[in-house]
């Protein structure tokens, strides 16, 4: 699943890098709100894999005349496993930088790809834990999907802390700003 992911990014990133100009201007600043569906990746004690919620709060700056963007996150993603039916809720609170690349910024439809780096406050919430209450430890998001009508977002993501609370997640966004600029003339 991993070496698949970075597969993915590695290939959106070329085809970027290729693509003829296709954005158009849009407003400098944006933030987003996004709420969905996690799932845990990986194995953990054995335990059954069970899904869980996600939310999150970005704010970008979309650079002049690029399809480049730049910002800061919030994001609480719940890694849920089942124990001989007890549910530990391993909770990742990550903060930190993102950048992506829109594919057709500024059209009605508009394919991305970003990656978040920052740092996660993990913490097993539950009757009983295998580790610590709680640690802070480094976090990598990647993250691809669909803009669509300029405000409505579709995310599918990997949140990578730690083991056990490594989560991938679809979530679906409303942002505000980012709209097309009105032409001069």
């Amino acid at each position: 699943m991993t070496r698949f992911l970075y597969t993915a990014i590695a290939a959106l990133l070329c085809a970027s890098m290729i693509q003829a100009k296709t954005h158009r201007p849009v407003t400098r600043m944006e933030a987003e709100v996004h709420a969905g569906l996690t799932y845990p990746l990986g194995s953990y004690h054995g335990g059954k894999a069970q899904p869980g919620g996600g939310i999150g709060f970005d704010i970008r700056y979309n650079f002049k005349n690029s399809p480049w963007d730049i910002g800061v996150f919030v994001q609480i993603d719940c890694a849920e496993w089942e124990f001989n039916h007890r549910n530990p809720n391993n909770r990742s609170i990550n903060c930190g930088l993102s950048g992506a690349y829109n594919f057709r910024q500024g059209h009605k439809i508009n394919p991305f790809a970003g990656i978040g780096v920052g740092v996660a406050s993990v913490q097993e919430v539950g009757t009983w834990s295998f580790y610590p209450p709680s640690s802070t430890v480094s976090a990598f998001i990647p993250k691809i999907g669909v803009e669509f009508l300029y405000f409505l977002r579709l995310n599918a993501y990997c949140q990578i802390s730690r083991k056990g609370y490594n989560t991938f997640g679809l979530s679906l966004g409303l942002t505000i700003g980012g709209w097309p600029k009105k032409n001069k003339g």
